[in-house]
């Protein structure tokens, strides 16, 4: 790094507004550039007297009212605001999943069925006697035919 280069970003540089690489190229420099070192020592000095008598210059104070009237409007701002809002395009989303898990829930319910021997309707008995809903021996849907 120049000297030219540091006075370019020496301000953003005491006001932390610089790139980890470069504040890194900036304190190199200051190692080896005692002149900087002393530009860089005045600007701080500089910056601090300006705080300093701002701050104590009563005219140019922020009024206190000013600051509980703010104070109360971000706060209001802040409740007014709405929580988590959720794009239409997340419903269809929402709803195509829930369409899914119903209907995967009915699979597994009807694979269970079948796996467990338990007739659905009267399709399933196939309208014979001693069709596979009595040779399961499911009362009702074909036991009860038998006759």
């Amino acid at each position: 790094m120049q000297c030219s280069d540091f006075r370019e970003i020496a301000d953003s540089y005491l006001s932390d507004e610089l790139l980890i690489e470069t504040n890194h190229d900036v304190i190199r420099h200051l190692d080896s550039c005692g002149e900087c070192r002393s530009e860089l020592a005045a600007r701080r000095q500089l910056r601090y007297e300006l705080r300093t008598k701002f701050n104590q210059t009563p005219e140019l104070r922020v009024p206190d009212s000013f600051s509980d009237s703010l104070r109360i409007q971000l706060r209001q701002q802040a409740l007014q605001r709405p929580g988590v809002v959720i794009p239409r395009i997340a419903y269809v989303g929402i709803a195509a999943t829930l369409l899914i898990a119903v209907g995967l829930g009915f699979l597994a319910v009807e694979r269970w069925r079948a796996g467990q021997g338990i007739a659905v309707g009267a399709e399933d008995c196939e309208g014979q006697r001693g069709g596979p809903c009595v040779s399961r021996g499911l009362g009702a849907w074909g036991a009860d035919r038998e006759g």
